[in-house]
């Protein structure tokens, strides 16, 4: 299996799969940190919070704006609880997200995480506004 053959096995529910595919490209030398971000993307779907921070640590050491890795980060922040951490790295990815081009639904992933945080600050009005955004925007992880 390839690297788009990880994408697909993500698509399809298929986070292992998608890990297998992926980690000969991630141990390569010489892997893109937009491989590494996806391989942390694929060990987060896969339950494996602790490999993913560590692979999104170690794309943001070389690339501190990289925004994949970024909202990857915040993501598992917020499963550990963390909110104001991940508001932070939420934060450096919304600054990342106007410097570089990306597919519209990494912006939706950013503000689907956005809600997720404001919901549990208890704050109803924006996290249905950051839902609502984020919905909006073609490729929305719905």
């Amino acid at each position: 299996m390839t690297g788009l053959g990880g994408l697909l096995a993500i698509a399809a529910g298929r986070p292992d799969d998608a890990v297998a595919a992926l980690r000969p490209l991630a141990e390569a030398e010489g892997a893109t940190n937009d491989t590494l971000a996806f391989f942390g993307d694929a060990l987060y779907a896969a339950g494996d919070s602790r490999a993913a921070g560590d692979i999104y640590d170690r794309v943001l050491n070389d690339d501190t704006f990289h925004p994949e890795a970024l909202i990857g980060f915040a993501q598992v922040l917020i499963r550990g609880e963390k909110f104001r951490d991940a508001d932070s790295y939420l934060d450096d990815a919304e600054v990342a997200l106007q410097r570089r081009v990306r597919a519209p639904s990494v912006r939706a992933r950013l503000l689907m995480l956005r809600g997720r945080i404001e919901l549990e600050k208890n704050d109803g009005a924006d996290a249905r506004e950051a839902l609502r955004a984020a919905t909006a925007l073609e490729g929305a992880p719905i």
